[in-house]
């Protein structure tokens, strides 16, 4: 499964990265709401590497201007990816005990103390 992403500023004049999810996420990446975001967007990743193999795809948009933000983005994104594929790994590898007894709460004790 790819999942798209795309810097935009929104109304408030906030730089987001916003995965296209359902519903999208948004990391807002000048706020301080910012590491609250990327907990969220964790919880979800993680219920989706559960059953599928997850991959973010960065996709240039031409009316973002911040080419800096971009520059960072595209090696977080990078990086994403990198810890995305282990951690289907790992999930591989513990099989049916980790999707049997790994829900929703437990995902997000794990995205609230950054494991």
């Amino acid at each position: 499964m790819i999942i798209e992403a795309r810097l935009l500023t929104s109304n408030q004049n906030v730089d987001v990265l916003r995965f296209e999810l359902n519903p999208p996420v948004d990391v807002r990446l000048t706020s301080t709401d910012g590491a609250k975001d990327l907990q969220v967007l964790f919880v979800e990743l993680l219920k989706l590497l559960i059953n599928d193999q997850v991959e973010i795809s960065l996709i240039e948009n031409p009316d973002y201007k911040n080419q800096m933000y971009f520059n960072i983005c595209t090696e977080y994104i990078l990086d994403l990816n990198k810890d995305l594929a282990e951690a289907k790994c790992e999930i591989k590898e513990l099989g049916a005990d980790f999707t049997g007894e790994l829900g929703a709460a437990t995902l997000s004790e794990l995205a609230e103390n950054g494991n």
